[in-house]
């Protein structure tokens, strides 16, 4: 209906599965879904009734039901979607989310009865949102979404992005309060690895609140207990707790933790993920180095140069390598004419590569 909410709509068709399930079980046609299941043999010919973040619901045509928890299930494949679903999803995949946009929209408007449509859809439009620098519209998506259907397949990523939108925004009072929200949430239902990385993230808040010591506190609690659970949240806190060091001038001990994240992504096979995880790393290693009392420019350059020539794709932290080699050489360019030349040509990678980065109207 037109001027209805994302919200609105969802929770109307929720309604009306649930009578549908109760009242017309008997008449539900053979249904179309695939649930691959790590052991046993895949569940066929079943209908997806929704995806909670805890479990998959599902329901036959002689009136059976029931559900399997994710930590069951390898996949799930659907046999019956959307043509504007699959259409948008398939954009989504492959990163046109300016295309896969307005199929979302469309697919989440669609008058179906498959729960888990709209949910996906308004999901990934959420997303779409996100990834095109929309973080208003971005944020509002998620928290339709969430208020719709407090138990949706995407409950937990939707809370940590509104924290972190909020956290973009300068909101920290409203980020803590979400994050805080996400952690018992992860917490009661004994999600562990969203229960650590909200707290990396609040942890992060807490920096921003002028709350080092917190911070710093709670980034060694979870980088200590999320070690046997998920090694890229641990290195996180673990990144974080290093940077609380650095803030603090303690470049010894924070030199020890940059030093073990590196040990620990450098020679393994590495995601996008690791890989940002070892720029920061050796962008913070190169700082112990250049701001400490007496700064050894040489050793600090070998870090940010790391970054520089080994991890140009981690546009995140490049511009702050970028800024740093250069500074190193220009502060060692009484070592010969072409270090000086290196230092500028340095900085004029940054100033053409990254013009709208605070590091490249700082020198």
């Amino acid at each position: 209906m037109q001027g209805t909410s994302i919200g609105t709509r969802i929770a109307g068709r929720i309604l009306g599965l649930v009578v549908c399930v109760g009242v017309c079980q008997t008449a539900l046609a053979q249904g179309t879904d695939t649930i691959n299941k790590k052991k046993g043999d895949a569940h066929t010919d079943v209908e997806i009734i929704k995806k909670t973040f805890k479990a998959v619901h599902w329901a036959m045509a002689g009136g059976a039901k029931g559900e399997y928890a994710w930590d069951l299930i390898v996949s799930v494949e659907h046999g019956d979607s959307p043509t504007e679903f699959l259409s948008g999803d398939a954009a989504y995949k492959e990163g046109r989310y300016a295309d896969a946009l307005p199929d979302l929209l469309k697919a989440a408007k669609n008058d179906s009865r498959k729960v888990w449509v709209f949910q996906e859809s308004t999901f990934k439009a959420a997303m779409c949102y996100l990834r095109m620098g929309k973080n208003a519209e971005a944020a509002k998506t998620f928290a339709d979404l969430n208020a719709a259907d407090p138990e949706h397949q995407y409950l937990l990523e939707s809370m940590l992005w509104l924290g972190r939108l909020s956290m973009a925004a300068g909101k920290y009072d409203d980020a803590e309060k979400q994050l805080t929200k996400l952690i018992e949430v992860a917490n009661a239902n004994e999600k562990k690895k969203q229960f650590y990385e909200a707290r990396v993230w609040k942890a992060r808040c807490f920096i921003f609140q002028g709350k080092l010591d917190a911070a710093e506190n709670e980034f060694k609690s979870v980088a200590d207990q999320s070690r046997g659970v998920d090694a890229k949240i641990s290195a996180m806190a673990l990144l974080g707790e290093a940077e609380c060091l650095v803030a603090k001038k303690n470049h010894t001990s924070a030199r020890d933790k940059f030093n073990t994240v590196i040990g620990k992504f450098e020679t393994t096979s590495q995601d996008d993920d690791e890989l940002d995880l070892l720029a920061r790393a050796y962008n913070g290693l190169g700082e112990t180095f250049f701001y400490q009392a007496s700064p050894d420019f040489k050793e600090a350059m070998r870090a940010f140069l790391k970054v520089v020539t080994l991890l140009e794709d981690q546009t995140d932290e490049l511009p702050k390598a970028l800024w740093h080699a250069a500074k190193c050489f220009y502060e060692l360019r009484g070592e010969g004419k072409e270090w000086a030349q290196r230092s500028m040509d340095l900085r004029n990678q940054l100033r053409n590569d990254y013009p709208n980065s605070p590091w490249a109207k700082k020198w």
